[in-house]
């Protein structure tokens, strides 16, 4: 009985599939650059990909950079804030509630920052953080 509607909507299905991959491969020709641009800002490992696939362009590294070095600041800011939770006794519950508190606080702040990103990349806006820049500036030394 299931491969009577099987038969009956598979061309339709197919049809429906074939069409909705058409419209997805044209948008992503159309907008390939800013898929790469806002892919360097995923989260914690995006701009692996836009870093060493696109040496030779100059702003698709820029941006892997930036979101290299947003997430570098990010996992650092956790990791110490969670370190210093891990260390403190229990009986400060207080202090361990503020800190918890932080490390929420810099995950909302780096999703935001990556959200503003992407979404200047879109609007064809620029986006940039004066003092981000002056450390983009040093770890291109680097990488």
């Amino acid at each position: 009985m299931w491969w009577q509607y099987i038969k009956k909507y598979s061309a339709i299905l197919y049809a429906t599939i074939t069409e909705y991959y058409t419209h997805v491969k044209t948008f992503c020709i159309e907008h390939k650059r800013e898929i790469i641009l806002s892919v360097a800002y995923v989260p914690y490992i995006g701009w692996l990909y836009p870093l060493y696939a696109f040496e030779q362009d100059v702003q698709v590294q820029r941006h892997a950079k930036r979101g290299l070095l947003y997430a570098m600041t990010a996992v650092a800011i956790a990791l110490a804030v969670f370190l210093m939770v891990f260390m403190m006794p229990r009986t400060w519950r207080l202090v361990r509630f503020i800190f918890t508190i932080l490390l929420y606080f810099d995950y909302f702040v780096y999703y935001a920052i990556v959200t503003v990103h992407i979404y200047c990349i879109w609007n064809k806006k620029d986006f940039s953080i004066p003092q981000v820049e002056n450390y983009l500036e040093k770890l291109e030394q680097y990488i």
